[in-house]
């Protein structure tokens, strides 16, 4: 990875694994914690930065202001879709004028170092100051995702059944024997979308060790042969005051839709986290997928924000 000179403010460097505590300080003051739910917020970052596809002291980059991290940056890069994903902030205590644009040139040196075509940056868009960032290096909005939250009903109600097609059982994920099954149900439901990179085994693996998301939380919906037909993953984050649910992905392989399975597997994984006691739920959808936003609606989600994704071709160097 690249790296810059330093400044009299503060200099960017590659992060080291003695960073991980200061990292995950700083991404907590800029209100980026990943893992605060966690019974060890530390263990669990650490281990996050051990996923298959990342190189840490390669991909993440840190912003020095004396003893603290002013910043950071970390670029993921997917090879399949010639593509990196980068994610930056500040702690705003320390951040100063040049520090977020020096942060999304660095990241544009480091993916054409990485020989990839394009750059892709999500922003909030009520953050005004990364927009504004990333537009310094030319970057255009490209897609929009809105995030919905559902407040659950009690139980009792039951608000949020949906009737499961004849032959069709839904069922918790039974361990290991089922990632495979989810592999290559997640691949096929999303071979071909915008921004999907297909996934290993070992990437699957790898994301059911996170506190949360482990084969509890995903709901698998079978066909009349037993064959994967849909699922939900979510991911629960307990906490003493609301715990919160999230809907991470939810998919339906190809051959079985217009079955109303997206429904039946997403009111599944409402249920499960209802039970759980998340307070509220909440996920994200492509604004340009009218049908998931119209699943998502009908099952009482309404929309709360967005998230846009801006981009930048590199193949031209």
């Amino acid at each position: 990875m690249s790296s810059e000179s330093a400044s009299t403010e503060f200099r960017i460097r590659p992060f080291t694994w003695d960073d991980v505590s200061s990292l995950l300080d700083v991404m907590d003051r800029a209100g980026h914690h990943p893992f605060k739910f966690a019974d060890d917020p530390l263990a669990a970052f650490t281990t996050s930065l051990k996923f298959p596809r990342l190189e840490p002291t390669r991909d993440i980059m840190v912003a020095d202001v004396g003893s603290r991290l002013a910043g950071w940056l970390r670029v993921d890069l997917e090879p399949g879709i010639s593509r990196a994903v980068v994610t930056f902030g500040a702690d705003p205590d320390l951040d100063v004028a040049t520090l977020r644009p020096r942060l999304i040139r660095l990241a544009k040196d480091n993916a054409l170092e990485a020989g990839v075509g394009i750059l892709h940056v999500p922003i909030s868009a009520d953050d005004a100051a990364d927009r504004r960032s990333v537009g310094l290096i030319g970057m255009q909005a490209t897609r929009v995702y809105q995030a919905m939250e559902y407040h659950p009903v009690p139980a009792y109600l039951g608000a949020n059944h949906r009737p499961v097609p004849d032959g069709y059982t839904v069922r918790t994920m039974a361990g290991n024997g089922d990632v495979k099954k989810l592999t290559d149900v997640q691949n096929q439901a999303f071979a071909g979308s915008w921004g999907y990179e297909t996934n290993s085994v070992a990437d699957i693996e790898f994301a059911l060790n996170s506190p949360g998301t482990g084969p509890e939380w995903v709901r698998l919906v079978d066909d009349p042969e037993g064959e994967t037909a849909a699922y939900i993953w979510t991911k629960f984050e307990p906490s003493d005051g609301m715990s919160v649910g999230r809907i991470g992905m939810v998919g339906v392989h190809p051959n079985h839709r217009r079955l109303g399975l997206g429904s039946v597997v997403t009111a599944a994984g409402i249920k499960l986290l209802r039970d759980a006691g998340a307070g509220v739920i909440g996920l994200e959808v492509d604004r340009d997928n009218k049908g998931a936003r119209r699943v998502y609606r009908d099952l009482g989600f309404s929309r709360t924000g967005e998230t846009i994704w801006y981009e930048l071709d590199l193949s031209g160097g």
